[in-house]
């Protein structure tokens, strides 16, 4: 009776235990994304996907997250394999995940990574440090410009007379 009790008592903190992953760092996103770059060679390709969260339901974030993820890969960083072969990027948006939403890359044929992105927020890459006594946001740095939220933003800009 003893044993049994105890093999359900490990059951359940089994269960009980299950760990809910954290959203990936816009630093720890670009050292990924160089690692990437730095093992990638001519020819080779990657597949993204990226899938909503549960609780997210704008299909252009899956885009947006995406772009990211592209303009990182072929424009912030120039002079690489995917900047000279963007046509190897393949993007694709998947089915909605049962957590927080994803961008999931396969490099090589395997699977390399998984970013978890916080509901309703775009992939985060880029200047991720800012001096705030210089930039009031990051926005404002001509490099960040490319990715998602700032590409919105400069939008609403009003040239200076």
């Amino acid at each position: 009776m003893r044993i049994v009790s105890f093999i359900a008592f490990l059951s359940f903190c089994a269960v009980a235990s299950v760990s809910v992953p954290a959203q990936t760092s816009c630093g720890s996103n670009g050292a990924i994304l160089d690692v990437l770059l730095s093992r990638a060679k001519s020819g080779d390709k990657v597949v993204a996907i990226a899938r909503l969260g549960l609780l997210e339901s704008d299909e252009s974030l899956s885009k947006r997250r995406l772009h990211n993820l592209n303009a990182y890969l072929t424009r912030y960083r120039p002079n690489t394999v995917f900047s000279k072969q963007p046509e190897n990027l393949i993007l694709i948006t998947g089915r909605k995940t049962q957590g927080l939403g994803t961008v999931e890359i396969y490099f090589q044929q395997t699977f390399f990574t998984e970013f978890i992105v916080s509901t309703d927020l775009d992939l985060f890459v880029g200047e991720c440090a800012v001096d705030l006594e210089l930039h009031k946001n990051v926005c404002e740095l001509k490099e960040q410009r490319i990715f998602y939220p700032c590409i919105e933003s400069c939008k609403n800009e009003r040239p200076e007379n």
